[in-house]
């Protein structure tokens, strides 16, 4: 069963929309460098390394302010960086993005298969967090770098090279809801959570607040 993802996900727009909104240049190789909130990789110095590089970077800071800060004053110097804070725009950041650089949590790297975009995981998660990296190498349109400002510019310009970004669409991705909904009937239970109701059976607030408990916020 496809993991649960927000719908903002499957209605992301299309790059060239999301790019004119963000101010990211249509031919600029562009990569959405997400922290989650972790902070275990030099995101800051990457970012740098990355514009000094002519990569264009949609920096997310998430929850950490002193980060955000450091962002800022780097964009202040360079027209590559767009930086952001904690922030409920990533549909639209990984639809303007030619590829995702982030940890190998299963939310964030669902979400960016569903925007059909390219993954670059950090290879610093020890146990689960393996795991998942191996899982998301195995299903494909994912590679994995070292967690240092050298090693991941020379990934990404690795990844520039051979056209990510270029190929064609993915095919979109399959809704998780008629998955969950089988499932359950399998094992003899018919019951459709609130989000899945017809608009007129729920309230549009009822409907955001089930979906924001199944999914997660898509916010970082």
């Amino acid at each position: 069963m496809p993991p649960p993802v927000r719908s903002a996900f499957y209605d992301a727009p299309p790059r060239e929309q999301a790019r004119a909104a963000l101010g990211v240049p249509a031919r600029d190789f562009c990569v959405l460098i997400i922290d989650s909130g972790w902070g275990f990789g030099p995101l800051v110095e990457s970012v740098s390394a990355l514009a000094e590089a002519g990569v264009h970077g949609l920096a997310v800071a998430g929850r950490k302010p002193r980060i955000e800060r450091r962002l800022r004053e780097l964009a202040a110097k360079t027209p590559r960086i767009t930086p952001f804070g904690y922030t409920d725009r990533v549909p639209e950041l990984m639809a303007a993005a030619d590829l995702v650089l982030a940890l190998p949590g299963v939310t964030t790297c669902s979400e960016a298969r569903v925007v059909g975009r390219h993954l670059l995981l950090l290879d610093v998660m020890p146990g689960h967090g393996r795991d998942n990296l191996l899982h998301e190498l195995e299903l494909g349109r994912a590679d994995a770098c070292v967690s240092t400002p050298r090693g991941v510019t020379a990934s990404v310009l690795a990844l520039r090279d051979e056209g990510i970004g270029q190929e064609p669409p993915a095919p979109p991705a399959p809704r998780w809801e008629p998955a969950y909904l089988a499932a359950l009937q399998r094992i003899g239970l018919d019951l459709q959570p609130p989000a899945l109701r017809t608009e007129d059976a729920m309230t549009t607030e009822d409907a955001m607040t089930t979906e924001d408990a199944m999914t997660g916020a898509g916010s970082r």
